[in-house]
């Protein structure tokens, strides 16, 4: 069977209709259908031309899935929702015109459509499901309009030909994995409509340089950044309350980090390996600093670490051969000198105590005049005890 003309009595197209019918070259639908079923002509690979009516309401899940001879399909504005995979692994088709009918659509709906150069999401759609433009390598450019209020998860996964990316302000939420592996995008600039970063969203984009974090921004998830080598720049923005695990992880290109004293935690692996870092400032919101946080930062040469910190994870600072050993201490920033009597305090308000000639003393860098004893003040690790200022630290060998 290479052709059907379907009779203008039949109102739908049932559930696997035509599932397989690996000879079916041209299929004629008439104006009575309402609704493609599910997976109706599923696997039809020497299908090359449809016309589906203006009378279609709705197109099945699976309903084109793997026809792969399909180079053009024309969406009649009639249709409101693409089903899941509706067009899924059709590798042939270079262009598809969806109308401002469709509300919807579906996950995996262009998945693997190799072909696809270019796509227009109208103002009608509200959402993109789960890796509805998965491996669409042929992808250069998507136009998203301000409709459109999330991405789903996985939405542009390993688009690797995407350039070009404009997410409107009306999007909240850019779900996991949505642009992962897509190396060949170089800038993004996130609206401050969007409160959350998923996981996994940037994973492996080699080619990103430069992105714009608006304060809008609450949460980045694990992994958002990782491995993308060619990122040189970013600003936290003082919305964030946690560095998550591996969210930089080996951002080689990476030379200047800002973290915002909104930040709690600096997670596990979360700047691992990042080369091309040479200082990091650890703002005094800090009070954890994860297992391998810093591991293997082999251009850092100074950190400032506050005195809120209670807690450095094990290898937090490892490999980091820019700094003078690999047994990392933290030092209070200040002065250490011997008593001369020619002080501006001469006792201790720790303990009281006068000065005498040569003790040990030490000045702490929040003002001249805070001036202890220095086994005293050793003993207090997180504010100075006159003005309650965090005491800050570095670290050194």
């Amino acid at each position: 069977m290479t052709s059907v003309i379907i009779p203008d009595s039949v109102t739908s197209i049932g559930d696997h209709a035509f599932y397989k019918c690996t000879g079916l070259i041209n299929v004629t639908i008439p104006n009575s259908v309402t609704s493609i079923g599910h997976y109706a002509f599923c696997e039809c690979p020497g299908l090359i031309n449809i016309i589906i009516p203006n009378s279609v309401t709705s197109i099945g899940n699976g309903a084109f899935s793997g026809c792969t001879g399909l180079t053009n399909v024309a969406i009649p504005n009639s249709v409101m929702w693409i089903g899941n995979g509706a067009f899924s692994g059709c590798t042939g088709l270079t262009n598809v015109t969806i109308p401002n009918s469709v509300t919807w659509i579906g996950d995996n709906a262009f998945d693997g459509c190799t072909g696809l150069t270019n796509v227009t999401i109208p103002n009608s759609v509200t959402s993109t499901g789960d890796n509805a433009f998965n491996g669409c390598t042929g992808l250069t450019n998507v136009t998203i309009p301000n409709s459109v209020t999330s991405i789903g998860n996985g939405a542009f996964f390993g688009c690797t030909g995407l350039t070009n990316v404009i997410i409107p302000n009306s999007v909240m939420f850019v779900g996991d994995y949505v642009f992962r592996g897509c190396d060949r995008l170089t800038s993004m600039t996130i609206p401050n409509s969007v409160t959350s970063i998923g996981f996994y969203t940037f994973y492996g984009c080699t080619g990103l340089t430069n992105v714009t974090i608006p304060n809008s921004v609450t949460l980045i998830g694990d992994y958002a950044f990782y491995k993308c080598a060619g990122l040189t720049n970013v600003t936290i923005p003082n919305s964030v309350t946690s560095i998550a695990n591996h969210v930089f992880y080996e951002c080689t290109g990476l030379t200047n980090v800002t973290i915002p004293n909104s930040v709690m935690f600096v997670e596990n692996y979360a700047f691992y390996k990042c080369t091309g870092l040479t200082n990091v400032i650890i703002p005094n919101s800090v009070t954890s600093i994860g297992n391998h946080a810093f591991y293997g930062c082999t251009g850092l040469t100074n950190v400032t670490i506050p005195g809120s910190v209670t807690s450095i994870g094990d290898n937090a600072f490892y490999g980091c051969a820019g700094l003078t050993s690999n047994a990392i201490q933290m030092k209070k920033n200040g002065s250490s000198m011997k008593y001369n009597g020619k002080c501006e305090v001469n006792e201790c308000v720790i303990c009281y105590d006068k000065f005498e000639e040569n003790d040990e003393i030490f000045i702490l860098e929040c003002f001249h005049t805070h001036v202890f004893h220095k086994s005293c003040i050793d003993k207090i690790k997180d504010r100075c005890p006159v003005c309650r200022q965090p005491i800050e630290y570095s670290i050194s060998g």
